[in-house]
């Protein structure tokens, strides 16, 4: 674990990465104890992690039965992309007059990271890089309630659980998802704005191409 993160990070992360590799599927109850004894910590922090993705919209909780990752359909992810495409978009537009050249190098060593990630696999690795590359120019946006209102409903994924399925539609999904990082990149080396506010909004968050086949079966 990073010993530059509290306990509570920590454990929080652990968490996190163990929704994301598919450990814990949805509409399944969390058995606290069985995790804490994993982890090798009380159950204390590890309820507190619990408790902060309950309040994220990742986790539902039940009095007396605790908690569990909560499930997502087509119809809400469609919604989700649809909000999230109008703040990614509005994010892009604030942040392109603050941009540099570093930026678009770090862009494009997460696209290629991406690249790697698909070609081994490693879906959460994906999944990471990929939250990375957006959070580039969104944190460049000036708008610290924008960012903090597009992680929160971007954590809202974490319950697709896209990470378990490891057949050939997924890796082709994704290397699409990622050409489309690369036009995102294009357009703001470009600096067209509307192009580029567009191009996020109505092609990268399309809410008809959310990704439906991705869902957990």
């Amino acid at each position: 674990m990073n010993n530059f993160k509290t306990m509570k990070e920590q454990i929080y992360d652990y968490i996190t990465d163990a929704i994301m590799n598919g450990e814990l599927e949805p509409n399944h109850f969390i058995n606290e104890s069985e995790l804490s004894k994993k982890i090798g910590i009380s159950r204390t922090p590890v309820r507190e992690a619990l408790i902060r993705l309950s309040c994220e919209g990742v986790l539902e909780s039940s009095p007396r039965k605790g908690f569990m990752l909560r499930s997502m359909d087509i119809k809400e992810a469609e919604d989700l992309y649809h909000v999230i495409g109008k703040l990614d978009a509005m994010a892009a537009e604030a942040a392109l007059k603050n941009m540099k050249q570093e930026d678009y190098q770090k862009m494009e060593d997460l696209i290629e990271k991406m690249d790697e990630t698909i070609e081994t696999k490693d879906y959460t690795g994906y999944l990471k890089s990929q939250d990375s590359f957006h959070g580039v120019y969104i944190m460049h946006s000036g708008n610290a309630t924008l960012f903090r209102v597009i992680e929160s409903l971007k954590k809202e994924f974490l319950t697709r659980g896209i990470t378990n399925d490891t057949g050939k539609y997924q890796s082709d999904y994704l290397k699409g998802i990622n050409e489309e990082h690369k036009e995102i990149l294009n357009l703001f080396k470009e600096g067209n704005i509307t192009k580029l506010t567009d191009y996020i909004e109505n092609v990268h968050w399309n809410p008809s191409t959310a990704g439906h086949e991705l869902f957990t079966k």
